[in-house]
């Protein structure tokens, strides 16, 4: 997997404090998630990385966002290739969401 980027971020309304989204492609996904930053306070993270779309990529994205505390996933794909993930993520315990592009 490649190393996920930093992106300073405005602040913005929250509604939830660890969240992700997941760009669904046939061979990758491209995460994105958002979080509390670390170490400035009332500031949020955001970090952008592709993950292959496979069964052991999806399943060590998923332990990485439990132990990232992730609240909600959503997920957009414009085909059916968002049901690994969503099954997968699911599988581990996370709140998901998906957009099937209907």
């Amino acid at each position: 997997m490649m190393e996920p980027q930093e992106i300073e971020d405005a602040e913005h309304e929250q509604v939830l404090q660890r969240v992700a989204a997941v760009d669904v492609a046939k061979a990758s996904g491209m995460v994105c998630t958002r979080v509390p930053h670390p170490e400035r306070p009332g500031r949020r993270r955001t970090r952008v990385w592709a993950v292959p779309a496979t069964t052991g990529a999806v399943l060590e994205l998923a332990g990485d966002l439990a132990a990232e505390r992730i609240e909600k996933v959503t997920l957009e794909s414009t085909a059916e290739y968002w049901r690994i993930w969503y099954y997968l993520l699911e599988a581990a315990g996370l709140d998901g969401a998906a957009d099937p592009g209907l």
